[in-house]
Formats: structure tokens, C-alpha cells, sequence
């Protein structure tokens, strides 16, 4: 989960739809930002339905999951053959093991 989603549901509103109300307010927000922090749940950061993961083929090159990867913000694809007439999942590939490929 990317940080800034837990910061989102840290910040009022107001904050949230116009940034520069911050730097109006003051230190007075921020102590209540900071006292309410410590009552997020993990419930109100999670999203209510989680999206698909996204679907390469067996053929495609570490390059194209890279850029599915960063195009669905997604740090996993599946990797799915769809030769038969059932798809097969077939293994996944992390956005680590790609940057060990590339680096």
C-alpha cells in the first residue's frame, strides 16, 4: 500500500481538496492530524474491492511487464496461457525480480 494512501485518510477533507488551506492553518491542524492518526484503522485505507491483477502472456518480455507493472501500479503480473480453451496461470513475476533482470 503506498504510503500516500494512509496519509489521504490522515488529512480532513478540506486539506485533501485544497492543499494550500494547510499552510493557512497552521500547527493547530497538524496536532489534530497527528492525534487522529493513531486512530486509522486498516479498514478505512484498504479499498472495498480489490482490482485484478494484471495478465501477461507466456511470450512477453520482462520490458512489457515492466510497463504493465508501472501502467497499473500493480507490483505483480500473472503470467497466463490461454492455449487451451481454460486459461492456466502459469507463475507471477514481481517488480523485484525485474528489477534484479534490469539492474
Amino acid at each position: 500500500m503506498p504510503p500516500t494512501t494512509i496519509l489521504n485518510a490522515a488529512l480532513p477533507r478540506p486539506v485533501r481538496d485544497d492543499p494550500l488551506l494547510a499552510a493557512v492553518v497552521g500547527e493547530a491542524l497538524d496536532e489534530t492530524v497527528r492525534a487522529g492518526a493513531g486512530e486509522i484503522l486498516l479498514a478505512d485505507v484498504l479499498p472495498t474491492r480489490l482490482p485484478a491483477p494484471p495478465v501477461v502472456s507466456p511470450d512477453a518480455s520482462p520490458l512489457h511487464m515492466a510497463a504493465v507493472m508501472e501502467r497499473t501500479g500493480c507490483p505483480v503480473v500473472l503470467v497466463v496461457d490461454y492455449t487451451d480453451e481454460e486459461p492456466h496461470l502459469l507463475g507471477t513475476v514481481d517488480a523485484t525480480t525485474l528489477l534484479q533482470h534490469f539492474f
